[in-house]
């Protein structure tokens, strides 16, 4: 299918797609992975790309939806279909479509690779394989998580930014509080005095995350913004679209968990338990402690799951915030059932 059409404008991302758009560019590179935490906007940053793409690639920005496949072994009529490209009669599936992309100058975007991991990379490497750099043809992959391959360009996608120190001083601005304020005036209710200071410490809470903001935002036709902050604070579960029923993963931040959550190996769930315990943060010395003399356990996760848990800060800072960690593990006031 061609790129969807975004109902609402892209607040801040500047660099990012800055950074992207070089990337796609760039001989060297053939395939990026865009990995974050869920609703860290990692679609939404994708189709704003392919847009402004558009021009460079000559054959077309393609998008390809996985969330609703099962099983790696549809990516391929996923792709087919995406591009409306129709298979003959011929047995072998694979090469047809790798024989029509050939010389084609293209995008394809990927969308929601996660759950099909790892199997899904056997088709990236012999789609790659199979079809040459030049002309310029490109992957642009999303997932929580990086593929973890050689070949792959992995770019970690963070929330947005906003004001780590000081939330509470008038006259800041951020992206993560033009976002909230944003869809805060959606709700039909004009923004009062204070409502700005009050998005900064909303979004010093969430740490910028995009959904997280949408979804405190979406209360704003009942609550003030001092309100909602009060009930972040209270309980992270109420981050939730206001009179949300839908089990979709992207509900609530808890779905977000909870998804993500049942990504996660045994070894992973039971290491992440253990470290549940820390409030105000750990170093690896601790978290060794607690997860029986094994630093390796929690390290493997930060490198190669920092989508799945929330540890991004890069591995030379000794601190980890595990704050996060526990309110996203079921709040201040409780466990998931199976902890």
């Amino acid at each position: 299918m061609k790129l969807p059409v975004p109902l609402t404008p892209l607040i801040g991302r500047e660099a990012e797609i800055r950074q992207i758009s070089e990337l796609l560019h760039r001989d060297d590179v053939c395939l990026i992975t865009l990995y974050g935490f869920g609703g860290s906007g990692k679609t939404r940053l994708a189709v704003e790309v392919g847009h402004l793409e558009a021009e460079t690639f000559t054959d077309g920005v393609w998008f390809v939806a996985l969330a609703p496949l099962s099983s790696p072994e549809h990516i391929l009529t996923a792709t087919a279909s995406a591009l409306g490209f129709d298979f003959g009669n011929s047995v072998d599936q694979k090469k047809q479509l790798f024989s029509y992309l050939q010389e084609k100058n293209l995008l394809l975007i990927f969308d929601n690779v996660e759950h099909l991991l790892p199997n899904a990379t056997l088709f990236f490497e012999e789609f790659l394989q199979n079809i040459p750099r030049q002309p310029k043809l490109r992957l642009l992959v999303t997932s929580r998580q990086p593929l973890n391959m050689p070949w792959e360009w992995a770019y970690l996608l963070r929330g947005l930014e906003y004001q780590k120190e000081s939330p509470n001083v008038e006259g800041q601005t951020s992206a993560a509080v033009e976002l909230f304020l944003h869809h805060l005036r959606r709700q039909g209710n004009p923004l009062e005095a204070g409502d700005a200071v009050c998005a900064a410490q909303i979004s010093q809470l969430v740490n910028g995350l995009p959904l997280a903001l949408l979804l405190a935002a979406s209360w704003g036709r009942v609550l003030g913004c001092d309100d909602i902050l009060k009930e972040i604070k209270r309980n992270t579960g109420f981050l939730k679209a206001q009179g949300q029923t839908s089990t979709d993963k992207h509900s609530s931040m808890q779905a977000v968990f909870d998804y993500s959550w049942q990504l996660l190996s045994e070894i992973e769930q039971a290491t992440l338990r253990k470290l549940a315990v820390f409030r105000g943060g750990f170093d690896r010395a601790a978290a060794s402690a607690v997860t029986w003399g094994r630093p390796h356990n929690n390290c493997q996760i930060g490198r190669q799951r920092p989508d799945r848990t929330h540890f991004k800060q890069p591995l030379s800072n000794p601190r980890i915030a595990s704050a996060i960690l526990a309110r996203s593990l079921g709040g201040s006031e409780r466990r998931p059932s199976d902890l």
